[in-house]
């Protein structure tokens, strides 16, 4: 189809219009100096950026604005937004200078998760009870829903390139974690109480999963074939009442928010190797562009942003909010 010059004028003026109608509030000027990653701010109801590094890092002004709801990529670039029923994925965030990559009417999702490489997410609105992916492929942005078993999808993950999404889904009557693949059957892998938290591993063949109900830690190996529970963590001294659970350089951190603690583990022995005390109850574990792991987000004006550098010793840092 051939169009006329004037006629790709107003195309790529209405396309440039809506860009500018979704991001409004977006800074235009570049990133200043080294950033630990973005963050979604409740009180101001923005996306912000941890300014510096951890140990001396702060939130900085919002990248966009007006947004209810957010889910950042572990690269820092990409996030999807959520504006009244509109889902807005965007990319270049670590630029300070957002571009629009898709967009699309929907609820509001009441988890989501990213692939660790932040080339797919995963988001459950749970008004319709609705999975859909977002990929981010060569063909361009794919937007595919995934067939759920009936009940209450409670924790999700996403492995690399978006192959596979991990869900803990709660029926009522029980409780188990299922292998979804867009155009394939669940597949469950693990029975277990509600999951709070479930990762896979860096090389995608195990599912790490935190339970709520018993405090129960689960590895699931062999994922693809002969799916093999395996329970860990019972050498804690409590037991463990997971906000989060994530995997970096063969160590599982397991956030604790009745004891305000993060129990790390051996991935491959699953043995304890220590205990790291928080000033903070921990809400997630939620990774950083820059290695570190978001602990908490402000809920209120009053509250602090908590992260866990996770790339040396690992060690537990406040962020202050410059209003």
């Amino acid at each position: 189809m051939i169009f006329s010059e004037g006629l790709m004028y107003i195309i790529k003026f209405v396309c440039l219009a809506c860009v500018w109608s979704l991001l409004a509030g977006a800074q235009t000027a570049s990133l200043q100096g080294p950033t630990a990653g973005a963050v979604y701010d409740r009180p101001t109801r923005s996306i912000r950026a941890v300014a510096g590094i951890p140990g001396s890092a702060y939130l900085g002004a919002g990248l966009v604005n007006d947004v209810d709801f957010a889910a950042i990529a572990p690269d820092g670039r990409k996030a999807l937004l959520v504006a009244g029923d509109k889902w807005t994925l965007i990319d270049r965030l670590d630029e300070g200078q957002p571009a629009l990559l898709f967009e699309t009417q929907a609820g509001t999702p009441g988890l989501a998760a990213w692939s660790a490489d932040s080339s797919s997410v995963a988001a459950y609105d749970t008004a319709s009870a609705t999975l859909r992916l977002l990929h981010t492929g060569g063909a361009g942005i794919e937007c595919i829903p995934i067939e759920t078993p009936a009940g209450r999808v409670t924790a999700l993950a996403v492995s690399k390139a978006g192959k596979r999404i991990a869900a803990a889904i709660d029926a009522g009557g029980g409780a188990a974690i299922y292998l979804l693949s867009p155009g394939s059957l669940p597949v469950s892998v693990a029975v277990a109480d509600s999951a709070a938290a479930i990762v896979f591993s860096e090389d995608d063949a195990t599912l790490f999963a935190a339970g709520t109900d018993a405090g129960r830690l689960l590895a699931i190996r062999n994922i693809d074939s002969a799916p093999e529970p395996v329970s860990f963590g019972e050498q804690a001294d409590t037991r463990i009442a997971p906000a989060g659970i994530a995997v970096r350089k063969q160590r599982i951190y397991v956030a604790d928010r009745a004891a305000n603690l993060v129990h790390v583990f051996d991935a491959s022995g699953l043995d304890e190797l220590e205990v790291l005390p928080l000033e903070t109850t921990p809400a997630q574990l939620t990774p950083l562009s820059s290695g570190a792991l978001l602990l908490n987000t402000r809920q209120s004006v009053s509250d602090t942003v908590w992260i866990l550098d996770t790339t040396r010793r690992p060690a537990v840092y406040f962020v202050p909010a410059g209003e």
